[in-house]
């Protein structure tokens, strides 16, 4: 699955899949209150809703084109992430894999963790 992205989006502010492992992993070593005030853990939540919202725009497109849906999250609010149990998903996966779009990422973990009724 390749999704695209919006013209709203531009190429750099896009990161991979395992550039945000790679940002993210560090930031589970520090104190929660070292961490209220960094820019960093912002950034990379902002990175994760954008592309979780891009991933829901597609679904529910798909959904009002009479298409399977490539993913099924649940309704907007009502998904959990575990941010160990994601990071640790996004590791397992083939180098190739990573270097894609943080929505690619999503997309796979969303499948395995939300899949769609057969």
């Amino acid at each position: 699955l390749c999704l695209a992205i919006p013209a709203t989006a531009s190429a750099q502010d896009v990161i991979t899949g395992g550039e945000f492992l790679r940002r993210a992993e560090p930031l589970l070593k520090k104190s929660w209150i070292s961490l209220v005030a960094a820019k960093e853990p912002k950034q990379l939540m902002q990175q994760f809703a954008d592309a979780g919202e891009r991933v829901r725009r597609a679904q529910d497109a798909d959904r009002a084109a009479g298409r399977k849906p490539a993913t099924c999250l649940p309704p907007k609010g009502k998904a959990k992430l575990d941010i160990r149990e994601f990071l640790g998903f996004i590791k397992a996966m083939p180098a190739a894999e990573q270097a894609r779009p943080l929505d690619h990422s999503v997309v796979r973990w969303s499948r395995k963790t939300y899949p769609c009724p057969a």
